[in-house]
């Protein structure tokens, strides 16, 4: 990701925050994070899923990803560009993540 790039995304949901979540979910009916998790859990068809030391949420925005494998992370990292999502993450799921980083995950 160039420098310019980065920090007009870093901008965008600066500003975006707090009504990212009810945007997704409300406006756009967002649901990728469920249908995430199915896919992964069908993988293991007919078998236990494995529990992972350290799962990485890359992009974690809210955290709505990281609810749909937090039961399956003994150690769980919350990634995102944008530290006002990264807050917006620990307010509406405090808890949730073992860890959370502002960065680019490359």
């Amino acid at each position: 990701m160039t420098p310019t790039f980065q920090a007009y995304v870093e901008a965008l949901f600066e500003n975006y925050a707090v009504n990212f979540e009810k945007s997704l979910l409300d406006d756009l009916k967002y649901d990728g994070y469920m249908r995430l998790r199915k896919a992964f859990n069908s993988v293991f068809r007919g078998f236990e899923v494995p529990s992972f030391y350290l799962v990485i949420d890359g992009g974690c925005g809210t955290g709505l990803v990281g609810e749909q494998f937090r039961n399956i992370s003994e150690y769980l990292v919350g990634v995102d560009l944008s530290p006002a999502i990264i807050e917006q993450a620990n307010l509406s799921r405090p808890g949730l993540y073992n860890e959370t980083k502002t960065g680019d995950i490359i």
